[in-house]
């Protein structure tokens, strides 16, 4: 029986990015319990009591509160767990331990014995990490009853073959989807009759089976810095501006494998491939306070 082995590689290309999905929203708007010691201890709830620079992303009277000079750094012990669940596996676990520089910052604080109202005036500046998002996951499946290849000529039927075949005339930036142009270039789906219809890789006429792998990575950071001004009037209230710039930055990084026996590659019985797929997302915003 001979054997052929064909594989796919994703290279990082750049496409066109009209809009974000509504899991991209929340993932971004989620932020972690980070910061100092005794900000995490309270389970975040100073933002009313101020006197801590994890506040300052919060809310910046909090920082009226501090009567002397004062700097502050955190290294925080963070363990990550993800857990998958498949009916071929079971249940696969990860932990990973890992040490993270949250943050850091300096509040100067000048009296001003001088005014019978204001007693104080603060001035500061903080490095906070609101989230991280470094994890890894795995899932498997035996006996695949189905392909992704076949999802990929469900989305492609319709096209004609000649907007898929890539010439020397091709346009890369025309309206097809580009994962039908690279199922087709590379023989996981082909023409299965009229009517511009394609079918996938699994030969189901002779039996066709086999196993998947699922493997993701994560990684990126959500931080902000934060610029404040305050003051302390008469110890009775207190108030603040803050300034803050926010940067974010994201990967994403896939990789689904299938080892199929009896595929439609020609003189040959079997066909593994391994789709991957990678995303980076970086931007920087500004907030006021």
């Amino acid at each position: 029986m001979k054997h052929i082995l064909f594989s796919i590689g994703i290279a990082f290309c750049t496409i066109p990015l009209f809009a974000q999905g509504e899991l991209d929203a929340l993932k971004y708007s989620q932020h972690d319990l980070r910061g100092t010691a005794r900000y995490m201890s309270m389970g975040g709830a100073f933002g009313a009591l101020g006197g801590d620079i994890s506040t300052f992303s919060q809310n910046p009277a909090g920082i009226g509160v501090f009567r002397n000079s004062e700097v502050a750094a955190t290294i925080n012990l963070s363990n990550t767990k993800t857990q998958t669940s498949t009916s071929s596996f079971g249940i696969l676990k990860d932990n990973k331990f890992r040490f993270t520089f949250d943050n850091i910052g300096y509040v100067a604080t000048f009296r001003t014995n001088k005014n019978d109202y204001l007693n104080n005036i603060n001035i500061g500046f903080a490095y906070n990490r609101l989230k991280s998002f470094n994890r890894k996951y795995k899932a498997g499946y035996n006996d695949i009853r189905s392909s992704i290849s076949d999802y990929i000529a469900v989305k492609t039927d319709g096209i004609p073959v000649s907007d898929l075949a890539i010439t020397d005339n091709y346009n890369p930036y025309n309206t097809q989807p580009w994962l039908s142009v690279l199922g087709y270039e590379s023989y996981l789906i082909g023409p299965a009759g009229g009517d511009n219809l394609y079918g996938g890789v699994l030969d189901y006429a002779n039996g066709g089976m086999g196993n998947a792998d699922l493997f993701v990575t994560e990684k990126g950071r959500i931080d902000e810095y934060s610029f404040n001004l305050g003051g302390n009037i008469l110890d009775i209230a207190y108030f603040g501006l803050g300034i803050g710039v926010m940067d974010l930055h994201y990967e994403l990084n896939t990789s689904y494998k299938e080892y199929i026996d009896w595929t439609h590659v020609p003189n040959g019985n079997r066909g593994d491939f391994d789709l991957r797929t990678a995303l980076s997302t970086s931007g920087t915003g500004f907030n006021f306070k």
